[in-house]
């Protein structure tokens, strides 16, 4: 497959990096006690750029953690405790990392934070927010806000703090693990001519999945994910007629030639105007014609012998949208070859959250916010790159330009 199209969907991934604003710390949040200890809180995170764990954004980590620091320092003062900058007491602190997942519901941002003293006093502290469909940076603030809590909170931090407030605070609590489901690698095969069709003429198409014949094509996709263990349904719609296999896709909501999964939650939880953002700009995106596009551009036509025979390669688009639990851009096509009524090579590509093709780069995942934000545009260039990189692989696959 060409590179290009995975550095172009890298560059749309990375983009975009996530500036830390945590609201201040609810009144009654700390467990209250008093000190007149003199300490100072230093940012020892020094990396400036870092991916989120399970989201395609970045964050300044420097600065997510200055920003915890100072949620924190007024909270020390109205407890009593000073602090200055040449304190003999030092508490290091820094943010080692942000996990973000859309496929749980709700929504949830985790925080993890490294407290470190030169005494040897060394806690980790994770904090979590649960908002569902707020988008990334709603959540990942409250997580920020909701770690400093803790840090403020824990008995081994309070006594190190003052030794006197040993017994006060919280004692360690069982922190929830974030964890991705694996990505399972689908292997592919290219299409291996008998010697008698070596010379054979290549009838290209580009179409999507018709209702005849989908139970053809989800018994194929069946019987190449059952060797690989995997149990995702398919969802297709025909121009004509708009129908859902009940599976992993259970839950749509089909809009013309495409299927939209409302992140498994009711649609009423969902902001009107950006789910229809969303419908509109997956109804107006045909993947399918700028597909057919990219072939035709590819695809260098040859002049054929009068008596070579002529084989229908067919790339048939089965499903394409936005999925749920993560929300992705996913889509999913079956390679066909045939002469006649010989079925000669079928296969299929695989562009979804947690199932894709060896030779297909990761799908364009997102929250619903930004999926939505000026009208779709992530939308319609996930689609636009999903175009390309369906017509390289199909080409690829087949035998390249003929």
């Amino acid at each position: 497959m060409n590179h290009s199209f995975v550095a172009i969907l890298l560059l749309i991934l990375c983009s975009c990096t996530y500036m830390a604003s945590p609201p201040p710390i609810e009144p009654g949040a700390v467990l209250e006690f008093q000190s007149d200890s003199v300490i100072n809180i230093t940012n020892a995170q020094t990396v400036e750029d870092r991916q989120i764990v399970n989201f395609p954004m970045k964050v300044n980590l420097k600065e997510a953690t200055e920003s915890a620091i100072t949620l924190l320092k007024p909270e020390l003062d109205r407890h009593g405790v000073i602090l200055c900058d040449s304190a003999e007491k030092e508490l290091a602190l820094s943010l080692v990392e942000l996990s973000f997942r859309t496929d749980i519901v709700p929504t949830e941002c985790q925080a993890t934070f490294l407290a470190e003293s030169k005494t040897g006093l060394s806690r980790k502290i994770k904090g979590h927010q649960d908002l569902a469909m707020k988008g990334l940076k709603t959540a990942c603030n409250h997580a920020i806000t909701a770690a400093a809590t803790k840090i403020l909170n824990d008995r081994a931090i309070r006594g190190f703090i003052d030794p006197a407030l040993e017994n006060s605070g919280q004692t360690d609590e069982i922190e929830q693990v974030i964890t991705a489901p694996p990505i399972v690698r689908v292997p592919f095969k290219k299409l291996v001519l008998p010697a008698e069709l070596q010379n054979a003429h290549f009838e290209y198409s580009v179409r999507l999945a018709q209702p005849a014949e989908m139970e053809t094509l989800e018994q194929m996709r069946s019987t190449s994910k059952k060797l690989l263990g995997a149990s995702l349904g398919i969802s297709a719609v025909s121009v004509a007629e708009a129908f859902l296999i009940p599976s992993f896709f259970s839950g749509s909501l089909i809009a013309g030639a495409i299927f939209i999964t409302p992140l498994a939650i009711s649609v009423s939880a969902v902001e009107h105007h950006q789910l229809n953002t969303i419908e509109t700009v997956l109804e107006q995106t045909d993947l399918v014609k700028l597909t057919r596009q990219n072939v035709a551009t590819l695809c260098e036509s040859t002049d054929s012998r009068q008596d070579s025979q002529t084989l229908l390669v067919e790339l048939i688009i089965t499903s394409y949208g936005l999925t749920k639990e993560p929300a992705c851009l996913s889509a999913d096509a079956a390679i066909v070859v045939t002469t006649g009524d010989q079925l000669l090579f079928q296969e299929f590509i695989y562009i979804e959250p947690y199932l894709r093709s060896e030779d297909v780069p990761a799908p364009v995942c997102a929250t619903v916010d930004l999926f939505a934000a000026d009208n779709g545009k992530l939308i319609r260039q996930g689609l636009t790159d999903y175009a390309q990189i369906l017509a390289a692989i199909f080409l690829q696959r087949t035998g390249g330009q003929r």
